[in-house]
């Protein structure tokens, strides 16, 4: 979903369920939970420990799925300290939310726990017994992609590892997470997530209204409000939505300056619109013609009869504005 104020329940489509067995399957409803990403470090959020699915593989080759074993253990700052005993391997696994990249750094107490990641069963050796500490990058990571981590101990001691600055970086603002319930006339039942991604708006997808003539009021309801648009396709319109009152990140401000062009009201209006994100800003003019001097309401008309006394230079700034 693109960000926006107003959620249309009508665009976000419904999972399909089949039963395995050939009988007709049903969804029973979801509940569903907002993470927002920003520039917060640690297993928080979304990527809270207890989201992680967490299975011990016992040196005999049993898994334990119970629960999180008991060597996780929570740090001051988001961070996560692992404890493992001889010949065991840990396993973290949690699904990506949305497309973006995860990084964290690393240290070790002991110089005989190997790190593997295992993405979408795919598994590589991230971390090796002569490294002491660093820190990982991800690859781009997708929507769905199933991060494991495994965390070996191949020593004849307890030792322990330190996540520390877990960061997912991503240009979604957040995800919205539906679990949802179904089932099939057999009485067999499964719960499975669906991610909503909020999609991060550009200053460069903001379209500006262009210039006006000859018109008897400039109200920007009438001479038209700054648009986003949401497709990145200029020649389409139908998907454009108006940030008059400020939408996604954005914050929209304006001022009137008003002179006369060839013995006609113009008034110069300066639009301004905040990146809260990011910090940024853009602006753009657009330029309203009016009829005449008496197209303007009484508060602008004497300043328009000073404009002309002055010899059409620039008489004041109006801010109509908020």
């Amino acid at each position: 979903m693109f960000c926006s104020d107003d959620w249309e329940e009508s665009k976000i489509e419904k999972p399909f369920v089949i039963s395995e067995c050939g009988t007709p399957a049903f969804l029973a409803g979801y509940e569903e939970r907002y993470y927002e990403f920003g520039n917060t470090k640690g297993f928080s959020g979304y990527f809270e420990i207890e989201k992680w699915k967490a299975s011990k593989i016992n040196g005999d080759g049993g898994v334990d799925v119970t629960g999180a074993p008991m060597g996780l253990l929570a740090e001051g700052a988001g961070d996560l300290l692992v404890r493992s005993r001889p010949t065991d391997r840990l396993q973290l696994e949690i699904v990506i939310p949305a497309e973006g990249y995860l990084s964290f750094n690393w240290n070790k107490n002991g110089g005989s726990i190997f790190i593997s990641l295992i993405l979408n069963g795919q598994k590589k050796q991230i971390v090796s017994k002569r490294d002491k500490s660093g820190t990982f990058f991800s690859e781009l990571l997708h929507e769905g992609d199933v991060f494991i981590l495994e965390i070996e101990n191949q020593g004849k001691l307890e030792q322990g590892l330190l996540l520390e600055e877990l960061e997912f970086l991503t240009n979604a603002l957040g995800v919205m997470e539906r679990n949802w319930k179904a089932f099939n006339l057999e009485g067999a039942n499964i719960r499975f997530s669906q991610f909503i991604s909020i999609i991060r708006a550009n200053l460069i997808d903001i379209v500006f209204p262009g210039n006006v003539k000859a018109v008897e009021k400039y109200s920007p309801n009438e001479t038209g409000f700054p648009m986003l648009d949401t497709d990145g396709l200029f020649f389409t319109t139908t998907d454009r939505i108006s940030i008059e009152k400020g939408a996604c990140q954005f914050v929209l401000k304006w001022t009137d300056e008003l002179i006369i062009e060839e013995e006609r009201p113009v008034i110069l209006r300066h639009w301004v619109v905040d990146d809260l994100k990011t910090d940024s800003v853009i602006k753009d003019t657009q330029k309203i013609t009016l009829f005449t001097a008496e197209d303007l309401p009484p508060s602008l008309s004497k300043k328009s009869k000073d404009v002309n006394n002055s010899m059409n230079s620039v008489k004041e700034v109006n801010h109509l504005g908020f």
